[in-house]
């Protein structure tokens, strides 16, 4: 089986080792061993795999916008691989609450609209001129979310896109801006052992202010009592290109990306609008990955990455020059035990130089792991883990490095009903005058098929925020409960 279809997941593969059976009993002569052999390749080659369902959400309020292209996120929050392309999916015909698509041509259209009653419970500190005060919101909102996947279904080649958003009407609380994304992937098979992947991705997500004239503009000695009332958009959109070539057991991939950040401006409770524009970059990485395939299990591989973050503006606000290089080792494993369990992980060192000689580089050591495990039929594990470095307005801060992990749980307890759950941990530690801080999460759900296009659906997350700075310390809770149409 090629390496590019090393990375896929499903249940789809689990007839074929059958079938091989099957075809060698029923053929055992040994003149028709070689057809057979040839058969069951041209099988393999021709396999539809189908989509693993989403597992809560994956790292998704800890991801830096700052990741670049060469690992991007999908609409779930996990990290998706550039070049991981299905060719196409495969109806589950045991499952009645299947979401069968719509087929056009070659091509599988699965639409899906969720909408429903969202509630969110925030407490947060602040500093009230030398005491630390604490403050609780409550935001209500009728939820309203779109997705819409594709797939191609060539003889060669393989095309996927998935977008959607997320639309809020606000009942209570600040008015929330929509959030959307729309991700993209084109795997073309130039001979049998090399392929080049085109990618390209927009995100438009909601993040904590970040620049310069927003500290100052909130400083408690400067302006009691003033605080930001909004969380600003983010939009992180780029592409990328993927050349990959199998030696015969060696692998190499070279992939080069190129990523934009915008922030839009952070609202205050005085009525002032601060602009956030001095954050405003470009991102360049490349990277060169080898892979030797040690077993038909394990292939160890090795991989080197280096990045420039080009500011639209040289000083920010607080007169900071934040454009920096980025430099990147890490060695690791995928492991490959066929549908019970797939993914890979990795150690490294990682290094962020910004161009002010006032700051040292954000340096330290990397983790990554992808896994997903299926120690039987209707139950799912995941596991991922990820390192990616954020920058930041403080003039006091050169940036941080974010390491996060998440657990997740989707279990099949009857056949229309599935319970899912996810345990997240994240640690961010500071290069520069800022306490470091730890985040708990974790978040159940139900969703109740009553046939293949409709379901009930429920969920509840809680997230809790530690740290030695009593104003960085606070909790969220939310809850969601709605009706999902699909097809």
């Amino acid at each position: 089986m090629s390496a590019k279809y090393s990375e896929n997941i499903g249940y789809g593969m689990r007839g074929r080792n059958a079938l091989r059976a099957l075809l060698l009993c029923m053929l055992c002569s040994t003149a028709m061993i070689p057809a057979v052999a040839q058969e069951i390749e041209a099988e393999e080659d021709a396999l539809v795999i189908g989509d693993a369902d989403d597992i809560g959400t994956l790292i998704e309020d800890d991801e830096s916008a700052e990741d670049v292209l060469a690992e991007p996120v999908d609409t779930t929050g996990r990290i998706a691989a550039v070049g991981g392309v299905d060719q196409g999916t495969m109806i589950d015909e045991d499952d009645p609450y299947a979401a069968q698509g719509i087929r056009l041509g070659n091509f599988t259209f699965r639409p899906s609209v969720e909408i429903g009653y969202s509630a969110t419970r925030t407490v947060s500190s602040f500093d009230a001129g030398g005491t630390i005060g604490t403050s609780t919101s409550n935001q209500s909102s009728v939820e309203s979310s779109l997705r819409m996947l594709i797939n191609s279904d060539w003889s060669r080649h393989a095309l996927q896109l998935n977008m959607g958003g997320s639309f809020p009407k606000q009942l209570t609380g600040e008015e929330q801006d929509p959030v959307y994304d729309a991700n993209g992937s084109l795997r073309l098979d130039l001979t049998n052992s090399t392929t080049l992947t085109l990618g390209g991705q927009i995100n438009v997500s909601r993040d904590d202010p970040q620049s310069a004239g927003y500290f100052t503009a909130t400083d408690p000695v400067l302006f009691p009592g003033v605080v930001g009332v909004n969380d600003p958009q983010t939009t992180a959109y780029g592409g990328s290109a993927a050349l990959a070539h199998d030696f015969g057991g060696v692998t190499a991939a070279l992939t080069a990306a190129i990523q934009r950040l915008e922030y839009s401006a952070a609202r205050l409770s005085d009525g002032r609008t601060i602009s956030q524009s001095d954050l405003n970059a470009t991102n360049y990485d490349i990277k060169l990955r080898g892979g030797y395939a040690l077993s038909g299990i394990i292939s160890p591989f090795a991989e080197v990455n280096y990045g420039q973050r080009i500011m639209d503006e040289d000083l920010d606000s607080a007169g900071v020059d934040r454009n920096a290089v980025r430099y990147g080792l890490r060695v690791g494993a995928e492991v490959d035990m066929g549908e019970k369990l797939q993914g890979e992980v990795s150690v490294g060192y990682g290094l962020e130089k910004l161009a002010d000689p006032r700051f040292d580089a954000i340096a330290g050591a990397t983790v990554g792991t992808k896994f997903t495990w299926s120690p039987l039929r209707g139950t799912d594990v995941t596991w991922a883990t990820n390192t990616s470095y954020k920058t930041s307005g403080d003039q006091n801060v050169a940036g941080s490095i974010l390491y996060a992990t998440e657990l997740g749980l989707q279990h099949r307890i009857l056949s229309n009903l599935t319970a899912t759950a996810a345990l997240g941990a994240s640690y961010e530690t500071f290069t520069g005058a800022q306490a470091d801080e730890n985040t708990l999460s974790g978040q159940v759900g139900l969703v109740y098929n009553l046939n293949r296009y409709v379901a009930l659906t429920g969920r509840v997350r809680h997230e809790e925020t530690f740290s030695s700075d009593a104003t960085a310390r606070g909790n969220t809770t939310s809850g969601f409960v709605g009706l999902r149409l699909q097809r």
